[in-house]
């Protein structure tokens, strides 16, 4: 349990990295792969994949609920607008507010996907373990 902890953590400082790999990238570059709306879904993703390993992480600390899910979301605000900030380094690039809220709308996204499964898959083991199969 220790390593997946630490796997999971891993993933989620990583997956961090990324996030600012993609902010490094000049405006022109990300003209060609994202323009317009379709930039606003590569963040709700880019956050989504964070809050899901947020949750992931959490999870297996025994750390699920209100008080992780809040904990993670001002993770989110701290790396959200960290991200925004470094994109002002940037050539081309400027820090939208906007995109914050894109980004925190991702995670809690994200974070929820990851309870929704995490509940759905315990109660597949119980019911498996009692011995009846669930049809949903």
């Amino acid at each position: 349990m220790r390593d997946a902890g630490r796997r999971r953590a891993l993933l989620f400082v990583a997956w961090t990295a990324v996030v600012f790999a993609f902010s490094s990238l000049p405006r022109t570059t990300l003209e060609r792969w994202n323009p317009g709306v379709a930039s606003w879904a590569g963040h709700f993703l880019e956050y989504a994949l964070l809050g899901w390993f947020w949750h992931r992480w959490r999870e297996v600390a025994g750390a699920t609920g209100w008080t992780s899910a809040g904990r993670g979301m001002l993770l989110a605000v701290g790396i959200a607008v960290a991200d925004e900030l470094y994109q002002s380094l940037i050539p081309g690039r400027v820090p939208d507010v906007l995109d914050g809220l894109v980004d925190l709308g991702g995670f809690a996204g994200g974070c929820r996907v990851a309870a929704l499964l995490a509940r759905r898959r315990t109660a597949r083991r119980g019911a498996g373990a009692s011995g009846t199969e669930e049809t949903r």
